[in-house]
């Protein structure tokens, strides 16, 4: 279970902007994220499983940019976030889990960028970070 929570707290860690709450009910001071907390998760995955493959899998899977910028944007939103999600889910060395994440991924990023429900309703991009970095390993509860 702490995998998850660390994962989680990571994740959203390396994505926290400076106008940005760490989660929407959080109110703590709104500095920013620290760059490259997300190659970290593979290191606290290795520590627990204690198998050292993690550190490059996870490391390989972060790399993948899914922002405005991306690359990958230029196929597309939704093959972009669910390639994304893909590849960290990949990064646990199981093909279940990397469909998961990969339609997990995109259901979020679909849930927060969509432009016909109203704001409140959609989902804060926090949430998404937070979210998906710990579901995303949540295989790892039953290796």
């Amino acid at each position: 279970m702490i995998i998850l929570l660390v994962s989680s707290v990571l994740y959203r860690l390396d994505g926290w902007g400076k106008d940005d709450r760490f989660l929407p009910f959080l109110k703590w001071p709104q500095w920013g994220g620290v760059n490259y907390t997300r190659y970290l998760i593979g290191v606290f995955i290795w520590a627990v499983t204690m198998n050292p493959i993690y550190i490059l899998t996870y490391a390989i899977a972060v790399s993948f940019p899914y922002g405005e910028n991306s690359f990958l944007r230029k196929l597309g939103n939704n093959f972009c976030w669910a390639f994304v999600g893909f590849v960290f889910g990949l990064a646990s060395l199981s093909w279940g889990n990397a469909v998961f994440c990969g339609a997990l991924f995109w259901f979020l990023m679909s849930w927060s960028n969509n432009q016909t429900l109203a704001s409140e309703n959609r989902l804060n991009h926090s949430w998404v970070e937070f979210l998906f970095g710990g579901l995303g390993t949540l295989i790892h509860l039953w290796k």
